[in-house]
């Protein structure tokens, strides 16, 4: 049986959403299609995370697009993972998708899914805030 999903951000029109990593934001899918986009602004040291529920084996892109200083970073980690405090924010334990992982500064990702389950999706910045637009496609 074959899967796709697509996301839409389901948004407040009373207050701006944060997506805290504490309580990620899960992309709900419409019927029929296969991508979305999520839009926000980040100041320095923050996330926003959100998760996404897939299957092992759909291929799954998700690509950014920096509209400010070029600073706009993705982490994405498999499920199982967890969100713990630290003295700098938050620290996600669990396995990083390759070349998705803290520290890559990933602008994008593109592969495989291995493992059925909620996928956390990691927005932040290498430097300073920004501004940004992020697709995430599932097929």
């Amino acid at each position: 049986m074959r899967f796709a999903v697509a996301a839409v951000l389901l948004v407040s029109a009373a207050a701006p959403a944060k997506a805290s990593c504490y309580d990620p934001k899960p992309l709900r899918f419409a019927p029929g299609t296969t991508a979305a986009e999520l839009t926000g602004s980040i100041a320095r040291g923050e996330r926003d995370c959100f998760t996404i529920t897939a299957r092992t084996g759909q291929r799954m892109t998700v690509t950014q697009t920096d509209l400010g200083e070029g600073n706009i970073v993705l982490e994405l980690y498999r499920p199982p993972w967890t969100v713990v405090p630290s003295p700098d924010g938050t620290v996600v334990r669990g396995r990083a998708l390759e070349g998705a992982d803290e520290g890559s500064d990933a602008r994008e990702w593109r592969g495989r899914l291995p493992t059925t389950g909620a996928y956390l999706i990691v927005i932040g910045t290498s430097r300073g805030g920004g501004e940004y637009m992020v697709r995430v496609e599932a097929r």
